[in-house]
């Protein structure tokens, strides 16, 4: 019975810890700051016309 207990023990550890790495990824790639929405080639002509 002991074994049992230690195996489901060991699996529900292992489902929390693939769950927490999972929440600290998707945290992770929120931090980064926002990039600026700003074209680097511009169409418009240089007389404004």
């Amino acid at each position: 019975m002991s074994r049992l207990l230690a195996a489901v023990l060991a699996v529900a550890a292992g489902a929390a810890l693939a769950v927490a790495a999972a929440l600290g990824a998707v945290a992770l790639l929120d931090a980064r700051p926002d990039q600026p929405n700003t074209p680097l080639i511009t169409y418009e002509q240089a007389d404004g016309s």
